[in-house]
């Protein structure tokens, strides 16, 4: 495997297409396939997205991207992945078996919050409180369903054009006490930051996702600036692609 860069550290922006969020309003049926997934797609490049992902074509080649990745995991556990639905969790398409290994199929995004926190132009108030209040959705969803995320990570919080951030998919497990983080928290430059965002934050060590959806903090959510953030976000990262 190679990975190419240019002399400046730049490579050209491979962009996936837009989000379409109206295909994505219903429910699909995940496809399980006893299969290799290289035989019904075309990898293009691997990335950085919520793990090492394979940017993949459908095979005869097709405008849609895909992210392929290979999941260690039980049959039990992708079972209980594939049958979670919300606009706010990946959507997953297919699964294939080969050689005693797990492939997923999902949508793929534009970029994670780990591209964000390397972004020269800092989120503002509006904008952190939108990205805050749309996972706050899916970490809701997935407690109502009696499950907890066993990776909600920067690298694994994920952003389309249109501003959408869904939560990458990982394994799930029964959640059976409430999670509670030990130790402080700290943000850089306070004066910047409103009351209310500081207040919010220290309440995430402890307070439980419905409490949190309710604080005042995220009426200042300002989802409309969202898209153009990720496209900025996108020309300004430093991007590494190795071919495969």
């Amino acid at each position: 495997m190679r990975t190419f860069e240019r002399s400046n550290g730049l490579l050209p922006l491979r962009l996936p297409l837009k989000y379409n969020a109206e295909k994505n309003k219903t429910k699909e049926t995940v496809q399980w396939v006893e299969a290799s997934p290289w035989s019904f797609y075309k990898k293009v490049y691997r990335i950085e997205l919520g793990g090492s992902v394979a940017v993949a074509h459908k095979k005869p080649n097709t405008k849609e991207q895909f992210t392929i990745k290979s999941v260690s995991a039980s049959g039990d556990q992708i079972r209980l992945m594939h049958r979670l639905y919300h606009k706010n969790l990946l959507s997953l398409y297919e699964v294939f078996y080969f050689d005693d290994a797990f492939y997923t199929v999902s949508e793929h995004m534009a970029i994670s919050l780990t591209h964000v926190i390397g972004c020269p132009e800092p989120l503002t108030e509006g904008q952190l409180a939108s990205i805050t209040k749309q996972c706050l959705c899916g970490i809701s969803y997935l407690v109502s369903q009696g499950l907890s995320h066993t990776d909600i990570t920067c690298p694994n919080i994920l952003l389309s054009f249109d501003g959408v951030v869904k939560i990458g998919r990982a394994i799930m497990s029964v959640m059976n006490k409430r999670l509670k983080l030990d130790g402080n928290l700290s943000i850089s430059n306070p004066g910047l930051w409103s009351t209310e965002a500081v207040e919010f934050l220290s309440m995430t060590l402890d307070a439980a996702p419905g409490e949190l959806s309710t604080h005042s903090f995220l009426e200042h959510a300002r989802g409309e600036d969202l898209p153009w953030f990720v496209i900025y976000t996108l020309r300004t990262a430093r991007v590494i692609v190795a071919t495969m």
